[in-house]
């Protein structure tokens, strides 16, 4: 995880060094001279499109890699002489299920990937917040060091942009959580929260991310998902009694992976 934060840190530098000579280059008509004119949209989208796909390869997330692509390539098609007989939608679409497909054929694979860096960190750097105070304890380690939250509130809401982040609830009276993850990797960890009302909630608003909840299998799931070009999947057996508390998962869902567990 601490490569994966390094080779980000380093990634960010270079989108923005990147973006300044591209405007510059812009200004000054090299494009014109070149017979490829490009607008001030034209530069943003293949910015945005090209960290999608870096962070995509950096993540195994196939969907992410020919989607990012596809756009590019939509973007660029009068450069790369692309006949319009292909529409941009044909092209988009079919980048996609070619995602799709590759994700499907190399699922064991990043699944044995994914477990391995998603495994609870030995070594930490945590900050504990509770209803009435707050306390802060640091652990070193020449290992892999994780930034991790801990909380006991009843209501949580976490934020994630650009990064990695894990965080543990551990509230005796859980009713909801607010997760916002954005062109990052939020793993969240529910490993001794109760629910003593019956049922709780936790709205996921996803964008070009992937988020992981890691949920107790005594729970019932209620999913609710608006899923735009990316994937909600459930992993694990979730309670099927009749007096199981009902855990109520809302999930929006762009250019993105939701990954649920139950254990």
């Amino acid at each position: 995880m601490k490569i994966k934060k390094k080779y980000k840190g380093i990634l960010w530098g270079i989108v923005i060094i990147v973006a300044a000579v591209l405007f510059l280059l812009n200004g000054l008509g090299v494009f014109d001279s070149l017979n490829l004119s490009l607008s001030f949209s034209q530069i943003a989208w293949t910015i945005i499109f090209g960290v999608v796909l870096v962070n995509s390869i950096v993540d195994l997330s196939f969907i992410g890699m020919f989607l990012s692509a596809s756009v590019i390539v939509h973007l660029y098609r009068d450069a790369l002489q692309i006949p319009y007989t292909l529409s941009s939608w044909t092209l988009i679409i079919a980048g996609t299920l070619i995602g799709v497909g590759l994700d499907i054929i190399f699922k064991n694979s990043k699944k044995q990937i994914k477990k391995k860096h998603h495994k609870k960190p030995k070594f930490n750097i945590s900050y504990s917040f509770d209803d009435d105070d707050e306390n802060e304890s640091n652990q070193n380690s020449d290992d892999d060091v994780v930034y991790t939250n801990s909380y006991s509130d009843n209501n949580v809401t976490i934020e994630n942009s650009f990064g990695e982040r894990t965080d543990y609830i551990s509230s005796q009276n859980f009713q909801s959580a607010t997760l916002d993850n954005g062109f990052g990797n939020l793993t969240v960890y529910f490993d001794g929260t109760q629910i003593t009302n019956g049922a709780a909630v936790i709205s996921v608003d996803n964008g070009f991310g992937n988020t992981n909840l890691y949920l107790p299998a005594s729970w019932k799931l209620n999913l609710k998902e608006d899923s735009g070009f990316g994937k909600v999947l459930v992993h694990g057996m979730p309670s099927n009694e009749n007096d199981a508390p009902i855990i109520h998962i809302n999930v929006d869902n762009g250019f993105g992976h939701v990954d649920i567990y139950f254990n």
